[in-house]
C-alpha cells in the first residue's frame, strides 16, 4: 500500500498524469487514441477488480478529463483539463490517505478464526429505550471461534452493511455520511460459518464502548484471542452502540444518550475536571472526581448511569446463556468450557465487565480497555484484573489498589481513549487532528493483543507468561509500564515489583 491506496489506485492515478503529459507534449494522432484506449481500459480493470468507492471518484474524473485532453484539437484546453486533472488526483491521493482500505493484521495462534453471528431476547427485561409496551431486550452477538479447517466458509468483511455503519458512526459528526462505506472491501481474519474446532474452550464475552461502540470493534484483538482458543462473544448492546444490526432492523444510539453526551458540564464542573489532571494521586483524584459527579446534571449522568446498568444486565443474560448457545449454522454451547470465562470491554464496556465481574465466581478473568465510570470504584475484585490505560487516566489506579485479587496495570504511552479500539487503524488523520495520540496505531493495537492474551492465557488456560512476570525487557520503547499486584493466602494485597519495559515496538 502506497498512502493508503492499492496498485491499481496507484496505476490509475498514474495513468491519468501520465495521460495529460502525453496530450500537451506529443499530438500524434496514433499516440493520443491509443493512450486514451489504454487508460479507458485501466479505469475499467480497477472498477472491476476494486470495486467503486468515494475516495477514487476524483481519480475518475481525473480519468474522464485526461481523455478529453487527449482526444480534443485546441492545445489551450488541454493545459485547461491538465490543471483540473492533476487537481483531481490530488484529491484523489488525499482521501485515499486520510481513509484508507487497511489491512487487519493476521492471527498469530494455531487455529484458523470462524465467526458466526446469534440474537437473543430477553424475556424477562422490558426494552427501556423503545416506547412500544411490551418490547423485550434485544441484543445481537458477533462471536468468533477456533476453527480447524483454515479455507472453510467466506473471509468476512470488516463491514457488513456498510452504508449503515457509516451513517451511525458519523451521526453527530463533521464527517460526511458516507465516510466509512469504504469498509466494505476491507477482508477481516475470520470465515463466517466456518466449522468449529473439536473441543471445549474458554468463553470471553465483550462489550463496546458508549455511542460510537460497535460488537466488532476490536476485530483484531477479538481474533488473535480465538485464534488461540477462545470462543469471543461481541456483545451488540442495541440502542448503547452506533448501531446493531438484527435481520428484522437496525437499532441505533439512543439519541437522547446521544444528546446527553454532547451536552457540555457546567463550567464549574468543567474546572473540577481540569483540577483532577493536575494531581497525581489517584485517592486524591477520586476524591475530587466524585464532588464533580455530584453536581452533574441528571439529565447527563443518568443517561450514562442507565447505558452502563444495560451492559452490565446483558453481560448477565449472555453469562446465563453460554451452555445453550447456537447460531442457525454452529452449535456453540458445547464447547463452551463454563468453568473458565472471562469478560473484557473498550470504555464504559471496560467499566461494565468489572462490575459483572466483581465477585462473581462465574468470571475467571476480567480486562478493562481504559474504562472509567465512579461504580467501578465501589469494587474490591476477587478475579484477576488487567487495566490498560492511557497516560492521563489515572483514575483506574483505584481499582488496582483495592483489587483482592491479582492485578495488572497497563499504561500505554502516547495514546488516547481512541487508541484502545478500531478507530486507531482507520485514518491517519485522526492522528493529525489529535484524536489518537502519537504511538503509531498499529503498534498500539499490538501491544493490547500480546497483554490481553498473555493475560487470559495466564489465568484462564494456566498458561505461563513472561511478558507479565516482566521477563520480557525492551518490550515497547512507549514506556509500558506493567505494575503487578498479588493477593496473599488471608486475601490482603501486596505489591509486587513495578515493571517498566522499553524497546523496539
Amino acid at each position: 500500500m502506497v498512502l493508503g491506496m492499492s496498485l491499481l489506485d496507484v496505476l490509475l492515478i498514474s495513468a491519468a498524469l501520465l495521460a495529460v503529459f502525453i496530450s500537451l507534449f506529443r499530438r500524434e494522432t496514433q499516440i493520443l487514441h491509443a493512450t486514451a484506449v489504454t487508460l479507458v481500459t485501466v479505469a475499467v480493470l480497477h472498477v472491476f477488480a476494486n470495486g467503486l468507492r468515494w475516495q477514487v471518484l476524483p481519480a475518475y474524473l481525473a480519468t474522464l478529463l485526461a481523455i478529453g485532453a487527449l482526444l480534443n484539437s485546441r492545445r489551450w484546453l488541454s493545459f485547461v483539463l491538465a490543471g483540473f486533472t492533476t487537481a483531481f488526483a490530488g484529491v484523489a491521493v488525499a482521501a485515499t490517505w486520510a481513509f484508507p482500505v487497511f489491512k487487519v493484521p493476521e492471527v498469530h495462534g494455531e487455529y484458523a478464526v470462524g465467526t458466526t453471528s446469534v440474537f437473543l431476547t430477553d424475556n424477562t427485561r422490558e426494552e427501556r429505550y423503545t416506547e412500544e409496551a411490551g418490547d423485550r431486550r434485544r441484543i445481537a452477538l458477533r462471536i468468533w471461534y477456533p476453527s480447524d479447517e483454515p479455507s472453510s466458509g467466506q473471509k468476512r468483511k470488516y463491514f457488513e452493511q456498510a452504508l449503515v455503519r457509516s451513517k451511525a458512526i458519523t451521526t453527530g459528526t463533521p464527517l460526511p455520511w458516507f465516510t466509512f462505506t469504504h469498509l466494505d472491501k476491507i477482508s477481516v481474519q475470520s470465515r463466517t460459518d466456518a466449522a468449529i474446532a473439536e473441543g471445549s474452550f474458554p468463553a470471553l464475552i465483550y462489550s463496546h464502548g458508549l455511542g460510537i461502540g460497535w460488537s466488532s470493534g476490536n476485530t483484531p484483538l477479538v481474533e488473535h484471542l480465538a485464534s488461540h482458543g477462545y470462543i469471543v462473544i461481541g456483545i451488540g448492546h442495541s440502542f448503547i452502540g452506533s448501531s446493531v444490526i438484527f435481520p428484522e432492523g437496525v437499532a441505533r444510539f439512543d439519541p437522547a444518550t446521544r444528546i446527553a453526551m454532547n451536552t457540555e458540564p457546567p463550567e464549574e464542573i468543567m474546572n473540577i475536571y481540569r483540577e483532577v489532571k493536575e494531581i497525581k494521586d489517584p485517592e486524591r483524584q477520586l476524591e475530587i472526581y466524585m464532588r464533580a459527579m455530584a453536581m452533574m446534571p441528571i439529565s447527563i449522568k443518568g443517561k450514562v448511569d442507565e447505558a452502563l446498568q444495560t451492559q452490565i444486565n446483558d453481560q448477565q443474560f449472555v453469562l446465563d446463556s453460554l451452555a445453550s448457545l447456537a447460531s442457525s449454522t454452529v452449535d456453540l454451547g458445547p464447547h463452551i468450557n463454563l468453568t473458565k470465562v472471562g469478560l473484557f470491554g473498550m470504555s464504559i464496556g471496560g467499566s461494565a465487565a468489572m462490575i459483572t465481574c466483581g465477585d462473581n465466581p462465574a468470571c475467571g478473568a476480567v480486562v478493562n480497555m481504559d474504562g472509567f465510570h465512579p461504580d467501578q470504584t465501589q469494587l474490591e475484585l476477587r478475579a484477576p484484573s488487567l487495566t490498560l490505560h492511557r497516560s492521563d487516566n489515572l483514575l483506574v489506579k483505584v481499582n488496582f489498589d483495592r483489587a483482592k485479587a491479582d492485578a495488572y496495570l497497563l499504561e500505554i504511552k502516547d495514546t488516547t481513549h481512541f487508541n484502545f479500539f478500531d478507530f486507531a487503524m482507520m485514518s491517519p488523520l485522526y492522528q493529525r487532528l489529535g484524536v489518537l495520540g502519537s504511538i503509531d496505531g498499529d503498534a498500539g493495537l499490538e501491544i493490547q493483543r500480546e497483554y490481553v492474551t498473555a493475560f487470559f492465557n495466564s489465568y484462564l488456560l494456566g498458561q505461563y507468561s513472561p511478558l507479565l512476570q516482566g521477563d520480557m525487557a525492551n518490550k515497547s520503547r512507549h514506556a509500558i509500564l506493567n505494575r503487578r499486584k498479588r493477593a496473599s493466602a488471608d486475601g490482603e494485597a501486596t505489591y509486587g515489583r513495578d515493571l517498566c519495559c522499553q524497546g523496539n515496538w
